[in-house]
């Protein structure tokens, strides 16, 4: 009897360990289940979320290299006095600037000022790179629209300064250079920002060789406006300090006057260095080529009477053919 109660004990024991075996083999298998069924959720939601991104910013760079490569268009003919095509609108950039605004605040929250560093696959790393550099291309657009308006107003006040400049009329050359200046200020300064959103944007993140043209485009389109206006300033800089000393190297050009004076000759040889190599002025470049010339016969004129008339051909030659 007692051998039948230590069985039947042994037997519901080993019953007992089965079952809670098989119990902890139940877990386990759950368990591992349930942790490869997270990984697939989650592996699916980042797939998702990379789909979300590719689809929402594709669109929006391809429209931000088409207004880029319109704004730069735009700003082109205005530079050379021809007529717009009105081919992108303030309102149309605002709004690319608005989406990119919209997408940064729900692809990208993490974004945001005080945010963690987030983990990012490397498409979604990818995306995130091409954002920032569209975003700067888009940027510099605007700030190549705004810009218009100034270079239309700054360029008629240049040709009218130049003109003035090379009938020796150098008080209403500078009175036509201080009523622009103000606003050779204002558009140097959206010109600049134009180039630092430009420089911001990584032409390696862009997604193809098209649009790291259209951005090399505008480098190059707002480098040459800059650069111009640097010449011009500089110039009209120097007339501005030596009035006098400016309209008797001209009127010597023109031989109104018989010689110059020991200032002068200094103050000639300044000029000359710093229209020499200085390019056009974009719908101005006829005054300041004539201006240019006008400074290129004042120098070969005293070249000839020091007895050294060759020395100068070189400069007279490449200024003729500007």
């Amino acid at each position: 009897m007692v051998d039948g109660v230590e069985n039947l004990d042994r037997t519901t024991s080993r019953n007992t360990r089965v079952k809670l075996l098989s119990l902890i083999a139940l877990a386990v298998l759950v368990l591992g289940l349930s942790y490869y069924l997270y990984r697939a959720w989650e592996a699916e939601q980042s797939t998702n979320r990379e789909q979300e991104l590719a689809e929402a910013l594709t669109s929006l760079f391809v429209r931000t290299a088409v207004v880029a490569n319109a704004t730069t268009a735009e700003l082109s003919l205005e530079y050379y006095g021809l007529p717009g095509e009105d081919s992108v609108s303030i309102e149309e950039i605002l709004l690319l600037l608005e989406e990119y605004e919209n997408i940064s605040s729900t692809l990208f929250p993490e974004t945001f000022p005080g945010a963690a560093e987030p983990a990012r696959s490397s498409l979604e790393e990818v995306l995130w790179k091409a954002f920032n550099s569209y975003y700067g291309v888009a940027n510099s657009s605007k700030y190549m629209y705004e810009s218009l308006e100034p270079l239309d107003r700054v360029l008629e006040g240049v040709e009218d300064s130049l003109k003035h400049l090379v009938v020796c009329d150098v008080n209403g050359s500078l009175e036509a250079y201080e009523a622009i200046r103000r606003e050779l200020v204002v558009l140097r300064n959206l010109l600049h920002a134009v180039y630092i959103e430009l420089l911001g944007s990584d032409p390696s993140a862009l997604l193809s060789d098209e649009h790291r043209a259209i951005r090399e485009k505008a480098v190059g389109m707002v480098s040459e406006i800059l650069g111009s206006l640097d010449d011009y300033v500089a110039l009209m800089e120097t007339v501005r300090k030596n009035p006098g000393l400016v309209e008797e190297i001209c009127l010597y050009s023109n031989n109104s006057v018989g010689e110059l004076s020991g200032s002068a000759v200094v103050l000639l040889h300044k000029l000359v260095e710093q229209v020499e190599n200085a390019d056009g002025l974009g719908s101005a470049t006829s005054p300041y080529t004539a201006v240019k010339h006008m400074i290129a016969n004042a120098y070969l004129k005293l070249l000839e009477e020091l007895g050294q008339g060759g020395s100068g051909a070189g400069y007279y030659n490449a200024t003729e053919a500007d």
